[in-house]
């Protein structure tokens, strides 16, 4: 009984990135934000509540069109790639509201790259497995094995 007890008492996957304040200065000044893992079902309905628009599903099938993908194989975006990733972010934080979130996403200070950063930090504490898992044949990989 007590394997599923500390099984049980697993605590959330964490995820941090350091930001670079003031490269210029000696020492450079950083900030390391740390994201937890929400519930997954709070994940789920994070990502319902923020649905990719239109316009943002006609652009992704245009671009996977112009890289030869075909009709069978495109897939559709899972979130709003504008509201998405700060309502994440600020859901992941212990320290970010939204409106922090959604201030930093503005911020001129941060190019896509570094926002990205972020984001794929968030997504790595709520998506990202420590070694992937095969649920049948053709689906994945497990850790170590290469393809299934």
């Amino acid at each position: 009984m007590a394997a599923i007890d500390d099984l049980l008492a697993k605590k959330p996957r964490t995820r941090s990135v350091t930001i670079t304040i003031d490269p210029d200065s000696v020492p450079p000044v950083t900030r390391t934000l740390t994201f937890k893992a929400i519930d997954p079902e709070k994940w789920k309905q994070l990502i319902e509540r923020h649905p990719a628009t239109d316009a943002q599903q006609q652009e992704a099938v245009a671009s996977q069109q112009a890289r030869g993908i075909p009709p069978s194989k495109m897939q559709r975006l899972r979130w709003n790639a504008d509201s998405f990733p700060p309502a994440a972010v600020a859901a992941c934080s212990d320290e970010l509201s939204v409106d922090d979130a959604l201030l930093l996403w503005a911020s001129e200070s941060y190019n896509d790259d570094e926002k990205e950063r972020i984001f794929a930090a968030v997504y790595a504490a709520n998506e990202s497995a420590e070694g992937t898992v095969a649920w049948g044949k053709g689906s994945g990989t497990t850790a170590g094995s290469g393809t299934s």
